[in-house]
């Protein structure tokens, strides 16, 4: 706990320097440094702790509640598809991974969310998440390939290409992780539990 606590702390400072450029450094590592927002994590894993080793706080804190869950879901919703003023703030920029947290724990571990994902699409999905994961930037980059070559997508309207883009992305990478699931990580998993 206090080794998370220490790096979102360090991780927090070293991007607000970067940002304000406190830091003298070359201007292409600035710009490198400032993609790498270690921070963003550290306060995913801040919050994992937190249920680890209490899992109950959580549920019964107020915050826990319907109100707060469609008020944090709200905000992120307007700052993604139509942004606010204070969109760009650095401080904004800080507190937007702790909201999207908070939004996980709150479909995930209270009695009362009013978001029910538990169903035998979004438990699929959770099977094969690792794959999602793996795979879904070598999707992209080769849909972007394959985009770029073909001449008529270019006549279309642009709302259209994005549209159609992802969700071909999405269907293929779904699609790529369940082939990986099925013919490739269940082995290792049946050999995991072999071993143990």
């Amino acid at each position: 706990y206090w080794i998370v606590s220490f790096f979102l702390l360090f991780t927090t400072i070293f991007y607000v320097m970067i940002t304000l450029d406190i830091l003298p450094i070359a201007e292409r590592w600035r710009n490198f440094f400032l993609t790498l927002k270690f921070y963003a994590m550290a306060s995913g894993g801040l919050f994992a702790c937190l249920i680890f080793f209490n899992k109950s706080y959580f549920d019964k804190f107020s915050l826990g509640g319907r109100v707060a869950k469609f008020l944090v879901l709200s905000i992120l919703l307007w700052h993604y598809f139509f942004g606010f003023p204070f969109s760009q703030n650095l401080f904004f920029k800080i507190l937007l991974p702790y909201l999207y947290a908070f939004l996980i724990l709150q479909v995930s571990f209270t009695s009362h969310s009013f978001i029910r994902w538990e169903n035998r699409f979004t438990g699929y999905l959770g099977v094969i998440s690792y794959g999602i994961y793996m795979y879904h930037m070598l999707v992209d980059y080769l849909m972007r390939m394959v985009y770029s070559q073909i001449s008529f997508l270019h006549k279309m309207p642009t709302y259209l290409l994005v549209i159609g883009y992802y969700i071909l992305i999405l269907a293929l990478t779904c699609f790529v992780a369940s082939v990986s699931y099925k013919y490739f990580e269940q082995f290792f998993l049946k050999l995991k539990n072999k071993l143990a």
